[in-house]
């Protein structure tokens, strides 16, 4: 999946030092993680990707004055039923 994105963030772990060299040395990856996956990795990767799209300081403003704008975002978000993909015969997919 990591050679079909844009921007390839990978989570950190402790487990997999060899599996870490081995997304820099093949280039599978742009940025691996300073936290782990328990200790809010996923965070730390879209305050990245809010930086790479240059939009981190409008995102982080409207949300601290919980603006409509982020009113409007937030209840958009809480409506989304989460979904899990897997990769099938060369394909990523839905999984059920």
């Amino acid at each position: 999946m990591a050679a079909q994105c844009g921007l390839r963030l990978m989570v950190k772990r402790q487990a997999g030092p060899l599996l870490h060299q081995y997304a820099m040395d093949n280039d599978c990856c742009d940025y691996i993680s300073a936290n782990s996956g328990s200790n809010h990795a996923v965070r730390e990767a879209m305050e990245l990707m809010l930086g790479f799209i240059g939009n981190f300081d409008h995102v982080i403003a409207s949300r601290t004055r919980y603006d409509d704008e982020y009113k409007g975002y937030f209840e958009q978000r809480q409506r989304i039923t989460t979904r899990n993909f897997k990769i099938d015969a060369g394909s990523i997919v839905a999984s059920d």
